[in-house]
């Protein structure tokens, strides 16, 4: 069942943690000479904070995806990104974002 979440409150922001943990196990015979299967383990984490302002925005976003090969590790990878968005309120009506 979905729900929102409700996050974590840091003065007048709001945290948001999330992960996303993954295994899988696979065969390559067609790329392995000894048909031997694999596997591999994913994480993803991500933070997000949102202010609770009752005008303006800001939010910060940080995200990674890491994979680990348990037999072969030069397959690993290892990613991680960093968003800043912004929101002025000029008007009720009108706003500037950037991101």
């Amino acid at each position: 069942m979905p729900y929102d979440p409700t996050g974590i409150k840091i003065v007048t922001f709001v945290l948001f943690p999330e992960a996303e943990i993954a295994g899988l196990r696979a065969s390559i015979v067609f790329a392995s000479p000894d048909g031997q299967s694999y596997a591999t383990r994913e994480f993803a984490p991500r933070l997000r904070l949102v202010s609770n302002w009752s005008r303006h925005a800001l939010e910060f976003l940080g995200f990674g995806n890491l994979s680990h090969y348990l037999r072969f590790g030069s397959k690993n990878c290892r990613g991680f990104g960093v968003e800043l968005r912004r929101r002025l309120d000029i008007t009720r009506r009108t706003s500037l974002q950037a991101a």
